[in-house]
């Protein structure tokens, strides 16, 4: 597994409750800036997630990311087809999509985890399991050994 920690601004794309968990593990893991928080829900442009501004929507993102210098975003959508759709805008973009790690998820050096992955508080990620680009593993959820979870998959210890 890649160990290599971001150190930068993102942006976190997706401001409802997977929004707030994304923004925990963030914040926790004290890896990087949180530049602010892009979410089409216009009532909540202006408001603040946990602390961090709502700049705009997804339609401003590219253009928002240049004026606020961001290196990449974080994506925190919990419908996996959006999450999908905008992990490939940002990639054509030429925009990064970052890990989010929680600091109490424990994850084997043997697993291999993909770009965008989140591993959110609780999760355990053991020894030979593959994780793809943009998977989320929700709060407290446990792959086994040798598990592949594909791309943009998403697993939970309770249906959601």
């Amino acid at each position: 597994m890649e160990t290599r920690k971001f150190k930068g601004r993102v942006f976190v794309v997706g401001g409802g409750g997977h929004g707030k968990v994304v923004i925990d593990a963030l914040l926790s893991a004290g890896d990087c800036e949180i530049a602010g928080v892009i979410d089409d829900d216009e009532e909540k442009l202006g408001q603040e997630v946990l602390g961090v501004p709502v700049v705009g929507s997804c339609a401003q993102l590219f253009s928002l990311a240049a004026s606020y210098r961001v290196d990449g975003t974080a994506l925190a959508i919990g419908e996996n087809y959006i999450r999908e759709q905008l992990f490939r805008r940002v990639k054509v973009a030429g925009l990064a999509v970052f890990r989010v790690i929680h600091p109490s998820a424990c994850i084997s050096r043997f697993a291999v985890l993909g770009e965008g992955v989140v591993v959110l508080a609780g999760s355990v990620i053991n020894a030979g399991s593959v994780l793809g680009d943009n998977v989320c593993v929700n709060t407290c959820a446990s792959i086994d050994h040798d598990s592949h979870l594909e791309y943009t998959a998403m697993f939970s210890p309770t249906p959601h």
